[in-house]
């Protein structure tokens, strides 16, 4: 499967969303090219080339979702969620001390949550063990936050290399042993306990390339820790990569899509009982280089404002959840009816052609970007006042207007691109893909004993 990452453009703010029913690499662009935030003393400017990239980028990446979303090209799945009881915000939790808390890191403090069956628990928020908790690196540059790593080690002795924070892909890769990469590389001959499976390995990134083979060692995290896990060893990277401030990827999507056929690190920890909870949280931080994380099996509740709104599950591949409209104010929503993949690995929010049209029209005076910016994108007028939402299970989530806002058609120009972006033709009609520009503004839980997806506000927007 073609897996690909992508500019991470900051998008969301914080709404009061009730309880629902119960899922990249990019260039590193000069200062000079990228500019600044569009509402910042120097406008940002939008390059035509960093467009096309991040569109050819995002396409290929789920060029196979169509597929996999009709159970075609799946791998078996493991369930190695078996035997983790559902995370319900209270019972594992309440009966920590203040000081055990304090010793796990945690700030104590109280606020609501709406628990699977009920609107009226009270919590602490949960010891969340630093032992547990990947840091994560936002990679910025002016006005924009590119993208999110953190360090994994391979090998016996133990090598640190940082990867990319994927939920949009499921495969793990490195570089090893690779006479064209730039990043640092895991040295196969250093450990005593890599063995190679001999099969190859093969991402394809739209305009580049990595290449190698199949091959397995211990990867850790701190104490957690799997044995034989497989990952992608990259012998070969195209000189589209040699600029990526990290390494490699880890894919936390299901195994199901995988191209190696096995299980994820993630689903790795949950088969050995490692965790508490069959889940994951992510916090992505705007504009900070420190702060991010991925928590292994836990919720860090230091890192909302408010409780989480849970969306069930469409399907074991991508994290894909229901969404049914989007707005530009609160008088225009546009509904859909979309399978939503939910993907810290892409940037912009990619909606049906006929809903992206339709909500460019809710804007007056918007209108298609010319085919020089790489197809689906729309310039609308930079002095609109929009109140813009995406809407899950009829309940609204809103985008910030200065993160929408990817910059002007040129430096004294009163059009400025949309961060709301048409999947084009090859996708089905009922699909979507949500990154990083709505993720910023929401703490996303992944809940595989649950089958769904949680959003709490996000201290971001504080």
């Amino acid at each position: 499967m073609n897996q690909l990452f992508v500019l991470a453009f900051a998008l969301g703010t914080w709404s009061h969303p009730l309880e629902s029913p119960a899922k990249g690499f990019t260039v590193k662009l000069s200062q000079a090219r990228l500019g600044a935030r569009a509402d910042s003393l120097e406008p940002r400017i939008v390059n035509p080339s960093d467009t096309k990239w991040e569109t050819q980028r995002t396409l290929n990446k789920f060029a196979l979702a169509p597929q996999f979303f009709q159970g075609v090209g799946l791998n078996t799945d493991s369930y190695p969620e078996a035997g983790y009881p559902l995370f319900n915000g209270t019972a594992a939790w309440l009966n920590y001390t203040a000081s055990q808390i304090t010793a796990h890191n945690t700030t104590a403090r109280l606020f609501n949550y709406d628990a699977v069956d009920s609107y009226e628990d009270v919590a602490v928020p949960g010891p969340v063990s630093v032992l547990s908790t990947m840091p994560v690196t936002d990679y910025t540059t002016p006005g924009y936050d590119m993208l999110y790593y953190g360090p994994l080690q391979f090998g016996t002795p133990p090598q640190e290399l940082t990867v990319v924070v994927d939920t949009g892909s499921s495969d793990l890769w490195i570089p090893s042993n690779c006479g064209t990469c730039a990043t640092e590389q895991f040295q196969a001959r250093s450990s005593s306990t890599y063995t190679s499976t001999g099969n190859r390995f093969t991402m394809n990134y739209g305009i580049g390339q990595a290449v190698g083979k199949v091959v397995h060692d211990v990867v850790s995290m701190k104490t957690l820790r799997v044995q034989e896990q497989a990952f992608g060893g990259v012998s070969y990277e195209s000189d589209n990569y040699y600029e990526y401030p990290s390494s490699g990827l880890l894919g936390l999507a299901f195994g199901s899509i995988g191209s190696i056929g096995e299980p994820t690190f993630f689903e790795n920890l949950l088969s050995s009982h490692q965790l508490e909870f069959a889940l994951f949280g992510i916090h992505l931080t705007r504009g900070v280089a420190e702060g991010s994380s991925v928590c292994f099996g836990c919720v860090d509740f230091s890192k909302t404002t408010d409780r989480i709104s849970w969306f069930p599950l469409q399907s074991k591949t991508y994290w894909t959840i229901s969404a049914d409209g989007v707005s530009s104010d609160e008088n225009n929503t546009v509904p859909m009816e979309v399978t939503a993949v939910i993907d810290t690995g892409s940037s912009l929010i990619y909606l049906p052609d006929d809903v992206t049209a339709n909500f460019y029209d809710s804007i007056p005076g918007a209108r298609s970007a010319a085919v020089d910016y790489g197809g689906g994108y729309y310039f609308y007028p930079c002095s609109a006042n929009l109140s813009l939402s995406l809407s899950f299970s009829g309940h609204k989530f809103e985008i910030r207007n200065e993160d929408f806002n990817m910059g002007r058609l040129s430096e004294d120009s009163d059009e400025c691109l949309g961060g709301i972006v048409s999947l084009g033709t090859g996708f089905s009609s009922n699909m979507a893909i949500i990154g990083d520009v709505f993720l910023k503004s929401w703490y996303s839980v992944y809940d595989y004993t649950g089958g769904r997806v949680g959003f709490a506000p996000s201290i971001n927007n504080q």
